[in-house]
Parts: structure tokens; C-alpha cells; sequence
């Protein structure tokens, strides 16, 4: 009995890779809400979202954020999905592999469905960073943009990034005194067994 209750405990506990969305067509380069921007709905488990900028750094106004023909994609955008009855609760960007001119640095923003920014940080240039969630995030379409932001000097830049989404089921609250009484209940009948 206890085996079944561990290994039901473990299938429900295993986490799943849900969407993975690898960029084959440029994303957007300017911010918005078009449906079409859509890289998919978050699902429970690892979601993946990787893409890359290949852009050029120019000393104006801009810098490595262009909208100049021929500076190349200096910016992605687009909509993820927290589905009802899920929250967002990890966010973690890589940029490992970044290339770029001298002081080259590049931003991430994340902004809701009111345009209120959620998380607008400096992506860790050929690093990883910690979570950058203060709080989970509930159900809604979310608006995500990387971009280049500026260098010292003028020259081109290479940005691949991964966004690493980790998104849990809410639990209703009947599910949670369901679990803790039953908790309650297998601790009782250790102690039983154990007298």
C-alpha cells in the first residue's frame, strides 16, 4: 500500500517538459498584443522559448536597438500564455554564446496584459541568471522582449537566448485540505503501525 501511495506521490510530483518553442521565423521587433506574436500557451512542467538576435551596435540614439534598415534583428517579441488553473513560477534567461563589440550590453521585458512591467533587467551577458520572478505569476497573456541595448564602440552582435519557464498547477483549496488530510491520516496510521 505504501509503495502505491509513493509511486502515485511521484507521478504526480514528476515534472514534464510542456511547450518548447524554438524560433525558426524572425519573432516581431516591436512590442504588442497581436495574437499572431503568440509562441504558445505555458503548460505544467519546463517550458523552453529560444531564440537569437543577430544584429548591428551603431553610436546614435538606438545603439543596439535600431529600427535603421540593414542594422539587422536587433529585437524579438512576442506573447506567452499562462493557462487558468496554472501560475508562472520560475523565469530563468541563458544568453550563453553571446558575441558583440566592446561594452555591448541587452535588456528583457516583461510586461502584462495592462502593460505594466513585470521584470525589466539586463540580460547576463554568456551567462545565466537566478530566477527573475519576485512572485508567481497568474493566468494571462504576457508580452516578452529582448533587445540590444547599447556598446561602447559600433560593430555587430550575436545574442542566442533561452528563457526557461517553470509553471505549476494552482491547487483549489478543497484539493489542499484533501492532501493535507490525507497526510494527517498516513502519519496516524504510522504511529498505529509503529505502537
Amino acid at each position: 500500500m505504501n509503495r502505491l501511495i509513493c509511486a502515485a506521490l511521484f507521478c504526480v510530483t514528476t515534472v514534464a517538459n510542456a511547450l518548447t518553442y524554438v524560433e525558426s521565423v524572425d519573432l516581431p521587433d516591436n512590442m504588442s498584443l497581436d495574437p499572431s506574436a503568440s509562441v504558445g500557451a505555458l503548460d505544467v512542467g519546463s517550458n523552453t522559448v529560444s531564440g537569437a538576435l543577430n544584429g548591428v551596435c551603431i553610436l546614435a540614439p538606438g545603439g543596439c536597438n535600431s529600427a535603421t534598415p540593414g542594422d539587422g534583428d536587433t529585437q524579438d517579441s512576442f506573447l506567452l500564455t499562462v493557462q487558468a488553473g496554472t501560475q508562472l513560477r520560475s523565469l530563468v534567461l541563458s544568453s550563453v554564446g553571446t558575441v558583440g563589440p566592446k561594452g555591448f550590453s541587452a535588456n528583457f521585458y516583461l510586461t502584462d496584459e495592462s502593460w505594466a512591467p513585470t521584470v525589466n533587467v539586463f540580460i547576463p551577458i554568456n551567462g545565466v541568471s537566478p530566477n527573475l520572478l519576485d512572485r508567481p505569476l497568474g493566468p494571462g497573456v504576457y508580452s516578452l522582449t529582448v533587445f540590444g541595448q547599447v556598446a561602447v564602440e559600433p560593430g555587430a552582435f550575436v545574442l542566442p537566448y533561452t528563457l526557461s519557464l517553470e509553471v505549476s498547477a494552482v491547487p483549489e483549496p478543497e484539493t489542499a485540505v484533501l492532501l493535507l488530510c490525507g497526510g494527517l491520516l498516513l502519519a496516524i496510521r504510522r504511529r498505529q503501525s509503529a505502537a
